[in-house]
Parts: structure tokens; C-alpha cells; sequence
């Protein structure tokens, strides 16, 4: 092992250039500078190379590496690139754009033109998808398999990426609706539905319509993700309604106070459900347990706690399955205060062959839907 500051020291040793070089990982943070030399002889000796990750670079070191004529795959992370230097690229079916600040939509627009992209993800980078060059972008993406993006970016054309032919997986950033004054006290609690048949909804149109319109009528999406401040009980509806799903997972920090997921109870193929954090138990998990017979994670909240009986009827619905599966159904409890001694009771822990019980907390939820912990600030 050599600790080196600068790894172009490497170049004209004997060893370099690499052989059958596949993948190329460089990470500002890991050396003082890579040098123009270096970069450049990357891209004259490994034309070989097919995935590419990018850590904190700019615009004045890219251009002496990229574009590399071969790359299937590129991940730019923290980069300060405006994406001048990749109108090269032609066999791309993989982008990345996490956090990169200055990429422009122009540039993006002209990748999308030169490449077959299956896999699309733009995640902290707002000057990637404007509104302006969304709907320009969009007719170029029809064989996308995997779109990552921010609701508010796209929100305006939903429904055209509701109708993608390929999409199986949608992730959504900053997923919000609109929701007026009185349903927004539904939600939370506050109010309880009236039985009057005169009582009127003032929400106006549903703003997320047009996309769960499209993805009903393709019927082919299998994982969607939403991440945001607020999800509401006419979103979990909507969500019911798309029969193919296999995972959904709700990142949200806000969810209805007495959530309802009658609707999910008809996705016989639905394996993973995380539904964050509810300050009540939705009193149809373990109908949801018996009818989704796939079901093979589940994250559920509940502000008062569980009591042993809720956890041996989620263990008898388990064994009423049948043969088990080779790895245990996962059950992950979200409470905060919820003590550990609960799921050490013998029998419980008889069941782990068959059934885990896990506590699941605030910090686990941030990791698991940003990929990295928290940071806080102490003023």
C-alpha cells in the first residue's frame, strides 16, 4: 500500500495504464489534486472503461477525462460541472446527477438526445430539470426504467411521465399536494369526517391526477418512492389503485393521524411497505398481513405502541402462510420511546425463524431515504 498525495505520481510507473480497466472511481476528498496529465492519460490509454464516479470535481478537471467513448454508467457526486464536456457520450443508459449544482438542463437535454438512458437520476441539482426543458427532455426518455426527480420539476407535465412505456421505478423528491384548511385538520387529526352529504371539499383539482392517470393505464410501475413533508390520505388512495406494485415506500415527515390502507389490501405482487411514522396504528395491517401474501417487509408507526397481542396476531398471520420463506418476514416498528424488553419475550423470539420484529426510529429514516446520516448544527 502506498499513501501518495497526488495520483498522477502513478502515471509512467510500469503498472499504468491498468489493464481491462472497467470501472473508475475518483473522490476530490481522497487526494490533494488529480492532475491534468493523469486525467488525460485516462482517457488516451482506457477506452475500456464503462462506469464512471465523479466526487467533487469541476468543470476545468472534467474536461480532460470525459467524455470516455465506452462509459455505460456515470455518477457525478458534489461536482461543480455545468455538463459542457459529455455532449460526447453515446452509449450512456445510466446518469447520475447527485448534488451537482450548476448542471444545466441544456446540457442534459443534449445527453438524453445521443444516449438510450434506462436509468435517470437527478437528485439536488435544480438547474438539471427546469420546467423550461422538461418537456423537451421527456420525449427523448420513452425506454427509461428508472426516473429519480424532484415533484416540483415536474409536476406541470405529470402526466406524461405517468405514460412512460418502460418506467418501473419512480422516486419523487419533495412530494407535496395541495390540501385546503379543513381536510389539512382531517389529516392531522383535528376534525373528524362529517356525515352530511352536503359537506364540500375545497382542495380544487388533484394536482397528482394526471400522473396517477397514466401510470393506472401503462400498469406496469413496480417500486415508487415519495420523499417530502406531507403525504395525505387522497394520495394513499390514489396509490391503492396501481395493483402491480411491488414496493412503496413513504418518506415523508407528515402522514394522516388515522391513516387508512384498505386500498393496498388487492396488491396480491406488493412485497415492501414502509409507511413512516402515524401517531395512530392502521387498523388494517393485519388484514394487509393476510391478503399480501408477497409481503415481506412492512414499516409501520404508532405514537401509543404495541401490545403483545397485535405482535403474536402479526406472528400466527405469518404462520398461516404456509411453507416459509428462506429469510424472515421483517417487522419494523416505528416509536420512538418503544422498549426493547417487548420483543425478548420467549415466544417472540421463538418466532425469529419465521417473523423478525425490529425498532425503527427518526434517525434510520433519514439514512435509509437520503443515503447518509443527519447533520446537526449546534448555534
Amino acid at each position: 500500500k502506498y499513501k501518495i498525495g497526488i495520483f498522477g505520481e502513478f502515471i509512467d510507473e510500469d503498472f499504468f495504464p491498468l489493464k481491462n480497466l472497467k470501472t473508475l472511481k475518483l473522490n476530490k476528498v481522497s487526494a490533494k489534486s488529480f492532475t491534468p496529465k493523469f486525467l488525460n492519460s485516462i482517457r488516451r490509454d482506457h477506452h475500456g472503461i464503462e462506469v464512471v464516479e465523479l466526487t467533487g470535481f469541476t468543470d476545468n478537471e472534467i474536461e480532460h477525462l470525459l467524455p470516455l467513448p465506452n462509459v455505460k454508467s456515470l455518477k457525478l457526486s458534489l461536482c461543480d460541472v455545468s455538463g459542457e464536456y459529455m455532449e460526447g457520450f453515446r452509449k450512456l443508459e445510466e446518469l447520475i446527477l447527485d448534488s451537482t449544482s450548476k448542471f444545466h438542463s441544456v446540457f442534459l437535454l443534449k445527453i438524453v438526445k445521443n444516449n438510450n438512458l434506462r436509468k435517470l437520476i437527478v437528485r439536488g441539482s435544480p438547474f438539471a430539470l427546469t420546467p423550461h426543458y422538461v418537456d423537451k427532455i421527456i420525449p427523448f426518455i420513452n425506454n427509461i426504467e428508472e426516473l429519480e426527480c424532484s415533484w416540483y420539476e415536474i409536476s406541470f407535465c405529470c402526466g406524461v411521465i405517468g405514460k412512460l412505456p418502460h418506467l418501473k421505478t419512480l422516486i419523487l423528491n419533495n412530494f407535496k399536494t395541495t390540501l385546503c384548511i379543513r381536510c389539512q385538520k382531517l389529516d392531522n387529526g383535528e376534525l373528524r369526517l362529517p356525515t352530511s352529504p352536503f359537506w364540500v371539499c375545497k382542495c380544487g383539482p388533484y394536482d397528482a391526477l394526471p400522473l396517477f392517470t397514466g401510470l393506472y393505464e401503462k400498469n406496469i410501475l413496480e417500486r415508487l418512492t415519495f420523499i417530502g413533508s406531507r403525504i395525505t390520505q387522497r394520495d394513499i388512495s390514489h396509490i391503492g389503485k396501481l395493483k402491480r406494485l411491488k414496493k412503496i415506500h413513504i418518506g415523508m415527515d407528515k402522514v394522516p393521524v388515522f391513516i387508512s390502507l384498505e386500498g393496498f389490501h388487492c396488491m396480491r405482487d406488493l412485497e415492501e411497505l414502509d409507511i413512516g411514522y402515524s401517531y395512530k396504528l392502521p387498523t388494517e395491517v393485519l388484514g394487509l398481513l393476510e391478503n399480501c401474501q408477497n409481503l415481506k417487509f412492512i414499516n409501520i408507526g404508532n405514537c401509543r405502541g404495541y401490545t403483545k397481542g397485535f405482535l403474536y396476531r402479526v406472528i400466527d398471520i405469518i404462520k398461516e402462510r404456509g411453507v416459509p420463506d428462506e429469510e424472515p418476514v421483517k417487522i419494523q416498528l416505528f416509536n420512538p420511546r418503544m422498549s426493547r424488553s417487548l420483543l425478548m419475550h420467549p415466544d417472540i423470539v421463538a418466532a425469529s425463524n419465521i417473523v423478525s420484529f425490529e425498532i425503527f426510529r427518526a434517525y434510520d429514516s433519514f439514512c435509509r431515504f437520503h443515503s447518509r446520516p443527519p447533520v446537526f448544527y449546534i448555534c
